[in-house]
Order: C-alpha cells, then sequence, then structure tokens
C-alpha cells in the first residue's frame, strides 16, 4: 500500500447567460412633495412602458432604495431618487430593446452588470473535472510503476471564488455598405473564466 500526491486542474470559459439592469430614476423640484411626486410619477410610467412594451409585470422589478435630498446652488430644491433593478435572460436584442425604451426617458440613469445563472453548480462542474484530471495522472503513474489506484487518502482543495467577466472581443474592420447595419446583432456576450485547482493524495495497491 502507497499513496500518490497529484495536482489536477481545471478551466472552463461560460459566457453569461443573465443581465442585470440598475435604474436610477431623479426628479428635482422646488418642494419635497412636487420631487417625490413627481419621482412616482416617472416610476410609474416607466414600469407601464415595460409591461406594455417589453412584456415585464412590475414584480420582476426590485426596489434597491429611494431618497429625498435637499439640493444647494443656484436653483435650491430638493432631489428625488429611486433605484431599482431587474434581471432578464441574456438575449442582446432584448437588452437593446430595454436600453432604447429607458433612453426617451429624461431623468433615468441606467447601467447593465453580467451574471452567470447557478454559479454554483458550474463551480462544481470545474472542479470535478479537476478532480477527474487528479485522478487520470495518477492513474498513468501507478500503471508506470505496476499498481493501481484504490482510493483517496486526503484532499487539499483551497477555494477561490472567480466572479470577473471578460469583454474582450476581436476586433473586425467593417467597410462597405453591407456591414452598415445590425452591428449589434455580432456582440458576443461576456465571459467568465472558473479555474479550480485540487491536490489529493491517491492510494494505490
Amino acid at each position: 500500500m502507497g499513496t500518490l500526491r497529484v495536482r489536477g486542474a481545471a478551466e472552463c470559459r461560460f459566457q453569461a447567460d443573465r443581465f442585470t439592469v440598475h435604474m436610477e430614476i431623479r426628479t428635482e423640484k422646488e418642494s419635497t412633495g412636487e420631487a417625490i411626486a413627481a419621482g412616482k410619477n416617472q416610476t410609474e410610467q416607466l414600469l407601464r412602458l415595460m409591461q406594455e412594451r417589453l412584456g415585464l409585470a412590475p414584480e420582476s422589478f426590485t426596489l434597491e432604495n429611494e431618497a429625498v435630498r435637499q439640493t444647494y446652488g443656484e436653483r435650491p430644491g430638493y432631489q428625488f431618487t429611486k433605484s431599482i433593478r431587474t434581471e432578464i435572460a441574456a438575449d442582446l436584442s432584448a437588452l437593446e430593446r430595454m436600453t432604447g425604451l429607458l433612453e426617451t426617458f429624461s431623468g433615468i440613469e441606467y447601467h447593465i452588470s453580467y451574471a452567470l445563472s447557478d454559479p454554483a453548480g458550474k463551480e462544481q462542474q470545474v472542479l470535478r473535472k479537476a478532480v477527474e484530471a487528479s485522478r487520470r495522472r495518477a492513474e498513468l503513474i501507478a500503471e508506470a510503476v505496476g499498481q493501481k489506484i484504490c482510493g483517496i487518502e486526503d484532499v487539499n482543495y483551497e477555494y477561490e471564488d472567480g466572479n470577473d467577466f471578460l469583454t474582450d472581443r476581436p476586433l473586425v474592420k467593417c467597410m462597405g455598405a453591407e456591414c452598415r447595419n445590425d452591428l449589434a446583432e455580432h456582440l458576443s456576450r461576456p465571459e467568465q473564466i472558473i479555474s479550480k485547482e485540487i491536490q489529493i493524495i491517491w492510494k494505490t495497491e
């Protein structure tokens, strides 16, 4: 009976399959009540259009924060802000329709973040590949010395959470009339690289 300490590593690229759209509604008026009323009216208009044109029910939006503060300067008054967010499938054409709608509002700012659905499941998928890589190497080494793998004695694994998305894309030079339309359709979704490394002590006989 002996042991083999063998490293296993794996890396996978996953395209973002969820978009989170963060929106901030801002209105400025001379009084607190006017600022709140204008902000709520802007919110109602936004939610109504999102439902009518994009099929997104009000329940699919989440309130992040809401505030009123006094402003100073040439025209002192009150500013109302409300931040909401919604999550949609990573469909670039749907996202373009949504942002086009948002751009029709003068008092709304937005930004978009990217996510993976079931990130824990994807990490497990990569970890299983790392374990399998360690097993294959251990079996080759054991076979070379006339032994075989019969179990695991110990596992050393350090957890790292990789959540940075890569947005690198090849640049394509496009000239001529055939390239002037629908360029956005050729964009690719951001990718996230998940890497896992594991050290396993395999039992041999």
